[in-house]
């Protein structure tokens, strides 16, 4: 008789612990459903579009002790260019910069000096992947990855934390995390380096629904490394969506090459 209770305890044993086990791989599968529709629908969220017209924006740019403010316009052709124009003076052109996914291009009308580089050039520098994609994405408020090639955006990581969803990526190289509104769309994007020693945010408000798309009208970036912080302020004021902006050829002609460094030692 003794030996059946053992027997029958030993097997209410395995059975609590089958059930046990059972709760917690459902519970866990039930979390990971959960993790990747969190995943989903940021990316379903997303703006679509084939272009963008900024027709009237405003920039404002913090650099060490100086401050500098100009209208400006912004046209984006998707996956193809961004062309950038300040216009500080009744509609003068003072300084244009285009960016393609092979370089970029920034001209100082004012001084006559181009600066040209690859976006290689900085990853190799700064110890990142740096790419067109990144700058159009950042731009559009949309999700990327910052790896090598053309990573997915199912390797981004869903967590959920004080009602607040944010994805994640991790590297030897850059951590990135995107902090999602409601409406599961980036509100926040911060990038940093292991150490700490550089550190990129951007945030975005002022979501409005129009001209067909769902878009933040005020951007706010802050830059900042161990010698020096750079802050730039974008708000939108009007906006056109998908009717295939000009987007004209910049010619070198008549301008010395400057050194692309110099652009960020004023």
């Amino acid at each position: 008789m003794e030996k059946r209770i053992i027997q029958l305890g030993f097997l209410l044993v395995l059975l609590l612990t089958g059930c046990k086990t059972s709760r917690e791989a459902a519970g866990g599968d039930r979390s990971g459903r959960s993790e990747r529709k969190m995943l989903e629908q940021a990316i379903a969220a997303q703006p679509e579009f084939t272009s963008l017209d900024m027709k009237r924006i405003s920039v404002s740019i913090s650099l060490g002790g100086s401050s500098y403010s100009s209208p400006a316009i912004c046209r984006i052709i998707r996956d193809s260019v961004i062309h950038l124009s300040a216009q500080p003076f009744l509609g003068i052109e003072m300084v244009v910069a285009q960016f393609t996914r092979t370089g970029f291009t920034v001209l100082d009308k004012m001084r006559k000096v181009a600066y040209t580089g690859t976006y290689s050039q900085y990853s190799e520098r700064f110890g990142i992947p740096f790419d067109y994609t990144l700058i159009e994405s950042l731009i559009t408020n949309r999700l990327f990855v910052m790896e090598a090639g053309t990573p997915a955006l199912t390797s981004l990581k869903p967590a959920l934390s004080g009602g607040v969803v944010t994805l994640s990526h991790e590297s030897e190289r850059i951590r990135q995390v995107f902090e999602l509104g409601a409406d599961n769309r980036i509100r926040k994007t911060t990038l940093s380096t292991p150490e700490g020693r550089q550190n990129f945010t951007a945030r975005y408000e002022e979501f409005s629904n129009q001209e067909m798309i769902y878009f933040p009208y005020t951007y706010s970036v802050q830059l900042s490394t161990a010698s020096r912080t750079i802050e730039l302020g974008v708000k939108v004021s009007r906006l056109v969506v998908n009717e295939m902006p000009v987007i004209p050829e910049l010619s070198l002609q008549g301008y010395r090459i400057g050194d692309p460094e110099s652009l960020f030692k004023r």
